[in-house]
């Protein structure tokens, strides 16, 4: 009995040098049991703070309005060459699958992974920057997971939040939708005195 099945939908990648909205067509499994729900089928090559795996609830496909249900654990990879020739390809590919990891995505510059996060940072950020090695037309970057400033908000396992982190007395996520949000902190609330009502204060 089939339980899902597949189609694409638009989600914001980011801005274009007019501001206007850059779209990003990816795959994702609907969840028959639940039709709000989709999951990704592989890690995007722009559309932020995503990777494969990922469940989604759809808000509104139209504007590409996503909530994150839950995560997969997997990182999304992405490697740029900007002579086309990606030559470090096939060697990193195998390394990675011998990992578990996958080839997501390749176009003539660009190779999209995903890759559990158990395997561990160090040991896959090992591998990327073997396969780049000194090459300064090849880098690769993190899709989901950003520089942590003043470091990550932990979960209550005591996992980091990849993608909210602290910066200086405020912290940021950066969501599925591409865009950054502030998150009220109410220790800091309390120190400034911001509350917007004082009946919020215990």
């Amino acid at each position: 009995m089939q339980n899902s099945q597949k189609t694409e939908l638009p989600f914001l990648a980011g801005l274009g040098s007019s501001g206007e909205p850059v779209f990003e067509s990816l795959e994702v499994e609907i969840l028959l049991d639940n039709p709000d729900l989709v999951r990704l089928m592989k890690s995007p090559l722009l559309t932020r703070s995503l990777a494969a795996g990922d469940t989604l609830k759809v808000l509104n496909p139209e504007t590409a309005e996503y909530e994150i249900i839950s995560r997969s654990g997997n990182l999304c990879i992405r490697v740029f060459d900007a002579t086309e020739k990606l030559e470090m390809e096939q060697n990193l590919t195998s390394n990675l699958e011998k990992l578990g990891g996958s080839l997501d995505l390749q176009t003539e510059r660009a190779l999209v992974y995903s890759i559990h996060v158990s395997i561990g940072f160090q040991t896959i950020e090992k591998l990327f920057n073997d396969a780049c090695g000194d090459n300064p037309d090849t880098v690769w970057y993190y899709g989901n997971v950003y520089d942590p400033e003043d470091g990550y908000l932990l979960t209550a396992r005591g996992n980091p939040f990849g993608n909210v982190v602290k910066k200086g007395s405020k912290v940021m996520m950066h969501s599925a939708s591409g865009l950054d949000f502030e998150v009220p902190v109410l220790k800091q609330i309390a120190t400034d005195g911001t509350w917007k009502s004082p009946n919020a204060q215990v």
